[in-house]
């Protein structure tokens, strides 16, 4: 997939680039507490475009490089204070002193980073059967300087940036933020693409088995207890409409950017629940805020069946 391959779907970067930070966020817990014995929570903070260089302005920062190899293309860097590398090396690899990037320390802040990854590795499916497969994680930088760095500036110009943060038990929080270059964000496009295509194809393959059993059929909608879900929330999207991207154009956008839609002022917008559409209806203003009101539905079987 080259820089000139256009990318249709851009919910589906979005989706595959945030199952790939969750599930990193999980390996990175998950191997802090195996190391430690100690219970550990990591969240993806923000996903954004960001480049390596717009990264480093925030604040120097020690980099663990690694390359994917099966399921992703390109690479990803971890950038983390080096003090805070130091106090999560001494942390997780049970060492008192720690000042410097000795054998000892580098070794346990690897491991640590290959722990974490093969543990967020089984928690991604965005990209293939089996998630993805990265070579063993380097040590770039351990003074914390820039120049090492320099080398990976181009490749890492228009990429994504997850913000994540560690937490182990008491101990103060952990920031770090996981850069991917352009070959790892394209590759995450495709594998958005994919993964609404198979979304797509499972949609359209549940209306036909829905069409052939008929709407008196014992598997025409799940007999479900309504009564036990009928408080659970639900999140309600309105969509005004669809647009095709190439994947260039989308890593381009920022403040006040416009996108082009494919429908008009005056046509009534789309009600999604669960990933389904369920209603149409025009915008109005409630009380000083947006609104739907509502002129089409889908009948009450039907939105049951869309929480399937």
């Amino acid at each position: 997939m080259n820089q000139e391959t256009e990318y249709r779907d851009v919910q589906g970067i979005e989706k595959a680039a945030s199952d790939l930070a969750r599930a990193i966020a999980a390996g990175l817990a998950g191997a802090a507490q195996d190391a430690t014995q100690i219970e550990a929570s990591a969240s993806c903070l923000r996903l954004e475009r960001s480049g390596l260089r717009e990264v480093l302005l925030l604040q120097p920062a020690v980099a663990v490089e690694l390359q994917f190899h099966k399921g992703l293309q390109g690479g990803a860097i971890f950038l983390i204070e080096r003090s805070e590398l130091l106090r999560l090396a001494r942390l997780i690899g049970g060492l008192e002193e720690a000042e410097n990037f000795d054998p000892a320390v580098t070794e346990a802040c690897l491991q640590y980073f290959t722990d974490a990854l093969d543990k967020a590795r089984t928690g991604f499916s965005g990209a293939a059967p089996g998630g993805f497969a990265a070579g063993s994680p380097r040590l770039v930088n351990p003074d914390g300087g820039e120049e090492r760095l320099n080398p990976f500036m181009e490749a890492y110009q228009d990429g994504l940036c997850a913000t994540l943060q560690l937490s182990v038990d008491s101990n103060p929080e952990f920031l770090m933020r996981a850069v991917f270059d352009r070959a790892a964000t394209m590759s995450l496009a495709q594998a958005g693409a994919q993964g609404a295509r198979s979304r797509a194809a499972k949609a359209q393959s549940a209306g036909h088995g829905r069409a052939a059993g008929g709407r008196g059929s014992d598997n025409a909608y799940p007999k479900w207890n309504m009564d036990l879900i009928l408080d659970v929330e639900l999140g309600v999207i309105v969509a005004f409409g669809e647009a095709e991207m190439p994947l260039k154009d989308v890593l381009k956008l920022g403040i006040g950017s416009v996108i082009e839609l494919d429908k008009g002022v005056n046509e009534p917008v789309t009600v999604i629940v669960n990933d389904k559409p369920i209603a149409k209806g025009e915008v109005v203003m409630v009380d000083g805020n947006y609104g739907v009101k509502v002129l089409e539905v889908e009948s009450t079987a039907e939105r049951i069946r869309s929480l399937g």
